[in-house]
Parts: structure tokens; sequence; C-alpha cells
């Protein structure tokens, strides 16, 4: 009789044993993922309620603030006087990096929260305030000699309307109507004199000394000033050629603007801005803004080539190309230049024209998509 062999079977208690461990082991399971889920639900409604909230909070400001108001002209005057008065001019710009303050202001409700920051985030703060009452407004960029301003443009009543919620103030006509800023090109002298300033302002001066209520926007807004403003627009609207003057007059050797350490631009410091007459040298090519220089020679001597290097920073995007031309005197070299991405030095050498304007435009190839590169130093000699 052959052999049977039996599978000797686990105990009882073991079989329980181990169910009950799969058992638990897939419970674990189910409940973590279904606790991680809810943390991520919670993080991100508590992220929206957050968001809500703020929102909330600067929604009844805009309502306390203009619930006086009966037309839109009154609820734009009065938003602007508010954030004129209640919003320090310092901290961040939204276009650069170049601020040292420790807040960290990153979009316009953080702002408002901190009652704080410069041209760009008071002109944002009004339009977000705007938008609110249903009244569409753009940022107003001014770029030109002594200026580098943005400013707000309202749209109602089937016009356009300039208010500056940083210097404190607007324009009128005669029947009492908001300016555009065409209608302040049109006849400057006579927009200062409708000129309204609101009588509380905390604004800085650059060296960071408080402006004088009521001063700073009087200032500022002179007819001749006013008049020689060539660059200013709707964010974005178009190119804006910016004049940058290159005086080599200035000194008995190559006139150096910046230094040359690859790895961070110097192009806005308070001396290069005070020699080239130019708030935006940094950045070439378009980048919040559309920009070409148009680079002005000043104290050329006789007709001597003159070389600018331009050197940039290793931070170069977009895959546009620079170019460089004249309408007055003649390049030699240097016509195209680096692609923005790969962007390192430039050297454009021109012939220029005596007793003549001599001027050297600098431009992308295409304007298309984002494109440019960081300014490390120019040197002209």
């Amino acid at each position: 009789m052959e052999d049977i062999v039996r599978v000797k079977r686990p105990p009882l208690v073991a079989t329980l044993a181990l169910g009950a461990a799969l058992a638990l082991i897939m419970l674990v399971s189910i409940l973590y993922w279904d606790v991680k889920h809810t943390l991520n639900e919670i993080e991100k409604n508590g992220f929206e309620s957050t968001m809500s909230l703020r929102e909330g909070l600067f929604n009844d400001m805009v309502d306390r603030v203009t619930e006086k108001a009966e037309t839109d002209r009154e609820r734009a005057i009065a938003v602007a006087r508010y954030i004129c008065a209640h919003v320090r001019n310092d901290g961040p710009n939204p276009d650069n990096d170049s601020s040292h303050d420790p807040v960290n202001i990153t979009d316009t409700l953080t702002a408002w929260e901190y009652r704080q920051g410069v041209c760009g985030w008071r002109s944002r703060i009004m339009i977000r305030a705007l938008t609110r009452l249903n009244i569409k407004a753009e940022i107003f960029n001014i770029y030109d000699y002594d200026f580098g301003h943005s400013c707000v443009l309202a749209h109602y009543d089937g016009g356009d309307h300039f208010f500056d919620p940083t210097y404190g103030g607007y324009f009128t006509g005669d029947d009492g109507h908001v300016l555009s800023w065409n209608e302040i090109m049109a006849d400057p002298v006579k927009a200062v004199e409708g000129m309204k300033v609101f009588p509380k302002t905390l604004d800085t001066y650059g060296q960071g000394d408080r402006a004088a209520n009521a001063q700073r926007m009087r200032d500022v807004y002179v007819p001749a000033l006013i008049a020689g403003v060539r660059n200013a627009g709707v964010r974005n609207s178009r190119v804006f050629v910016l004049p940058v003057t290159l005086d080599l007059g200035l000194t008995e050797g190559p006139l150096v603007l910046g230094k040359a350490n690859a790895s961070e631009t110097d192009m806005r410091e308070i001396d290069v801005m005070d020699k080239t007459r130019c708030w935006y040298l940094n950045v070439l090519g378009r980048s919040n803004e559309s920009f070409a220089y148009a680079f002005k020679l000043a104290g050329v001597k006789g007709a001597k080539p003159v070389t600018l290097d331009l050197r940039f920073c290793r931070q170069g995007f977009g895959d546009a190309q620079f170019l460089a031309d004249s309408s007055t005197g003649r390049i030699i070299s240097g016509e195209k230049g680096p692609y923005c991405r790969s962007a390192r030095d430039w050297r454009i050498v021109y012939q220029p024209v005596e007793n003549a304007e001599n001027v050297i435009t600098v431009r992308l190839s295409s304007y298309e998509k984002r494109s440019g590169a960081f300014l490390d130093n120019l040197v002209v000699f």
C-alpha cells in the first residue's frame, strides 16, 4: 500500500492571525491614502480660503473708500487718493529684482496688505480696485529722460483718463473731466494749470527722503518735461525706443558704465542712470516691456571710429538676435549681434559723421516672443 502524503494544515490560530495582519495592512493603506487626500484638500481649500479672505478684505476696503462716490469719475479719484495716502512708495518693483526690502511682495494683494510698493505696485492696486468697480483700467508706462514711471489709464464715460496714484494727482479740463495722456501732451501748459493734487502722499524721493505732501506731483509734472516725453503708452502696446546718452566727453579715456562681473547687472545703479539718462538699460530686448535703445553719441571728436563693447550677464533668454543700425553714420562692424540666449559680448564699431548728430539704434530681430539679455556693463571708446 502506497504511503499517503498528508499536508499538515497550519493551526487555526495562525491562519486567523495571518488574515488579521493582511486586513490590517489593507486598512492602514486605505487610511493613509484617505488621510493624504484629505490633507491635500485641506491645503488646497485652506489656500483658497485664505485668498478669498484677503480678497474679501480688499473688496471691503474698495467699497468703503467709494461708498459716497456717485460716478465712475468720483470712484476713480477716491481710489487713487486712498492709495496715495496709505501705500508707502518703497519696496520691490514688480518689474525687476533690485529691491533690498525684506518684505517679499509678489502680488497685488500682498502689496496692499503691507501698504508698500513702488509705482508699479501702486498702479496694480488701483487697477484691481477699479476692476472691483467694473471700471476697466491698464498700466500706463512712461519711459524717457528723467522719467521711468508707471501710472494708470482708466476707461470710463467713453474715454481714457490718466491718474498717478504714486506722486498723487490727475489733470482736468475746463469742464472738470479727467484728461487722458494724449490730452495732457496736446497742451502741457494748460494741463498743468488744471492739475489736481492729493493733500497727502507717502511718496519718497530716490534718496529715500519723504516727499512733502502735495509737492512731488508739481515737482515732476512740469510743462517742459511733459512735452519732452517720447516713450509713453499702455503696457506692451508697442516697442519703446529708449534714448541713451553716451557722452565721450565725460572722461579722458573710455566711458565705462557698470562693473564687469558677469553674474549680475549693475546698469540700474544711480551713477549709470545719471550718465546715460536712461532708467532701463539693464535689460536689452523684450522682457516686461518691448525695448529698443537709441544710443546718442555726445562729445565725438573728429571722424575717428567709435567702439561700443556690450558685455552681457550669463542670463540671456529667447531666440531673437540683436541688431544694430544707424540713420546717421555707418556701422562698420557688429551690425548683427549675438542671439539673446547665448549673448556674451558684442562689439559695435561705428563711423560717426562730423558736426552732426550720431545715433546707433539697438533692437531685436523679432519682438514676437520674450527675448533679451541682461547687460553686465558697457564700454565706449
